[in-house]
């Protein structure tokens, strides 16, 4: 299962089936984003958000109901300069300089830094509207970090010696062996990339697409996460760039 990073809980797309790896910034990363705005019901009493988007429920073993107005309801506490919200799942926390819940809210410092993953939540009486911001990421030391890279049973992370063309491309050097690195596509919708040793070439394909009543269907269910379907080939890619790494061991 794909699930669950949630509306507000802006995440990794792109590496939600590996985890989220460190990132640099710099220039020339694909990373153009998407604005989204949802409608919003705030209750400050209970101190909840309720948005309206499409959803897709399951009703029975073999069959699901497509809603086009469904509801996803958020918890929020506010304290000083900070914003929690929480959807029983998820937890984000964001800051701002706002006296209420409404205005601009910015992810945390802490986790924005730490993975270049940021955005913008401007909350209205009516509305919600998210600003993804991955200026701030460098494709390809997300990449390299995210799949090349090593954690010690101490937890810390070995970075392999690389050498960065551009944000898009570059090398990694593993067992001796050279692995090119092409990054077309690295954003809040998904990712797109290929690995590659000599002649063999494998290539990755995350995306998105806006949930529809055609695509809310038990096959997809799994894959469905807020008002999203995500489709990926990452099973075909790990079979692929599990034989490349087996290739260079072998080439040693």
């Amino acid at each position: 299962m794909i699930k669950k990073y949630g509306i507000l809980g802006f995440s990794c797309l792109a590496l939600l089936a590996i985890g989220c790896g460190d990132s640099s910034s710099a220039t020339n990363s694909p990373s153009e984003t998407t604005i989204q705005q949802y409608p919003a019901e705030i209750d400050e009493q209970a101190k909840t958000i309720t948005l309206t988007h499409p959803t897709c429920e399951q009703i029975s073993e073999t069959e699901v109901r497509f809603n086009p107005e469904g509801k996803e309801i958020w918890e929020y506490e506010l304290s000083g300069n900070s914003l929690d919200l929480y959807d029983g799942n998820t937890s984000m926390e964001y800051r701002g300089n706002n006296s209420s819940l409404y205005g601009t809210w910015t992810t945390a410092e802490t986790k924005c830094e730490a993975y270049g993953l940021c955005a913008n939540v401007e909350i209205s009486s009516t509305s919600v509207t998210i600003s993804p911001d991955m200026s701030g990421v460098c494709a390809f030391d997300y990449i390299v970090a995210s799949f090349f890279s090593e954690v010690t049973d101490q937890g810390e992370k070995i970075i392999p010696s690389n050498n960065k063309t551009n944000c898009n491309s570059g090398t990694v050097d593993i067992a001796g062996e050279t692995v090119s690195i092409k990054i077309s596509k690295l954003n809040d919708t998904g990712i797109e990339m290929t690995a590659a040793v000599g002649d063999q070439e494998c290539q990755l394909n995350m995306n998105d697409k806006p949930l529809t009543a055609s695509l809310c269907t038990i096959e997809n269910l799994d894959y469905i996460d807020d008002d999203k379907v995500y489709e990926s080939n990452m099973e075909e890619f790990m079979e692929c760039y599990l034989d490349l790494l087996m290739r260079v061991t072998i080439l040693l």
